[in-house]
C-alpha cells in the first residue's frame, strides 16, 4: 500500500495518457462484440481450449506429413494462441490500471477535500492582519457557498446518525422479552 498518497503522474501527464488510451480504445472499437455474439463466443471457450490447441500444434510439429491438409494450420494456431495471450496481459494489465486509478483519485480527491474542509470553516472567522477591515463582509460573502455546503454535509450526517441510532433503539426494544413474557422478535 502507498502511504505517500502522491501520484507520481502530473495533471497533465494524466490527460495525455487518457487521450492517448483514447485514441487506441477508438482503434479498438470494431473489436466489440454483441451480447450475443460474446455469449456464443464464451461457450467456445472450452477449460481445456488452450492445451486443445498446443496438443493440435504438437501434432502438426511432429508429423506434418500425416496432416497434408492442414499445411499453414500450425501457423495460424500460433499465431491465434500468441496474440490471444497477448490480448489477455493487456486486457489485465488495464484491469489493473482501472483499479490504481480509481484508487489514486479517491486519494486525491480526499486529500483535496481534506485540504478545502480544513480551511473553510477557520477562513469564515479568522482573516489575516493584510485583509482590510472593509474586506471582511465581502470575504465571508464570497466563501459562504463553500460554507453553506459544508453545513449541509454535517447537518445530513448528523440526521443520518440520528436514523441509526434509533433504528438501533428500536430493534434493541423490539427483542427486549420482559420476564415470563413471549419472546418479541426483532423486525
Amino acid at each position: 500500500m502507498n502511504t505517500n498518497n502522491q501520484a507520481p503522474l502530473t495533471a497533465l501527464e494524466i490527460y495525455e495518457l487518457a487521450y492517448q488510451m483514447r485514441e487506441a480504445n477508438g482503434e479498438m472499437a470494431s473489436l466489440e462484440l454483441s451480447v450475443l455474439l460474446r455469449q456464443r463466443l464464451g461457450g467456445q471457450l472450452l477449460p481445456f481450449g488452450k492445451g486443445l490447441v498446443s496438443e493440435v500444434i504438437r501434432a502438426l510439429e511432429q508429423k506434418p506429413d500425416l496432416y497434408p491438409e492442414a499445411p499453414d494450420l500450425k501457423a495460424e494456431l500460433e499465431t491465434g494462441q500468441q496474440k490471444s495471450a497477448a490480448w489477455l496481459l493487456l486486457r489485465n494489465r488495464l484491469r489493473d490500471m482501472a483499479l490504481l486509478s480509481n484508487d489514486a483519485y479517491m486519494t486525491t480527491l480526499a486529500e483535496t477535500i481534506g485540504k478545502a474542509v480544513a480551511y473553510v470553516k477557520p477562513a469564515m472567522y479568522d482573516a489575516p492582519a493584510r485583509v482590510a477591515e472593509k474586506d471582511l463582509g465581502l470575504r465571508r460573502l464570497t466563501l459562504l457557498p463553500a460554507f453553506l455546503t459544508l453545513h449541509t454535509y454535517y447537518m445530513r450526517q448528523k440526521k443520518k446518525r440520528v436514523r441509526n441510532q434509533a433504528k438501533t433503539r428500536a430493534q434493541s426494544a423490539a427483542a427486549y422479552r420482559p420476564l415470563g413474557g413471549p419472546l418479541v422478535p426483532p423486525g
